[in-house]
């Protein structure tokens, strides 16, 4: 961004606000919070154990995690387990969550563990990683 650009904008920004606080008006009125804030969504890593490899979980993962509307990316790990992390409203991805422990019906779960993270703020859609 040009330096120059820069400068004036700070320096219209604060002669507007001294123009209205010489009106007795606030500068900074209270911003209202959005309706959905970060608190509001949940974060989740989850290892999936079992018959989870060449059963096409990945990709039915996918397609759930679109269906359900959380955002996230899933993979496969060397040990032959399935990583995923998934993120939304908490109740869709509590849903997720309960997809994961059956997975596909090509699948065996033997148990996915769940572990609580923090969220990525501007995520958007759910992908399969390599």
């Amino acid at each position: 961004m040009d330096p120059v650009y820069v400068v004036v904008s700070v320096i219209r920004a604060v002669a507007v606000t001294i123009a209205l606080a010489a009106c007795g008006r606030d500068p900074a009125p209270p911003r209202q919070p959005p309706p959905a804030t970060i608190a509001a969504v949940r974060r989740v890593r989850l290892q999936i154990r079992g018959l989870v490899q060449g059963v096409s979980y990945r990709a039915s993962a996918t397609s759930a995690a679109r269906r359900i509307g959380v955002t996230g990316w899933v993979r496969n790990q060397p040990d032959g387990s399935v990583l995923a992390e998934v993120q939304g409203a908490p109740a869709d991805v509590d849903a997720m969550i309960d997809w994961c422990k059956d997975g596909p019906p090509s699948a065996r779960v033997d148990g996915v563990e769940v572990t609580d993270i923090a969220a990525v703020i501007g995520e958007a859609g759910f992908s399969t990683q390599r």
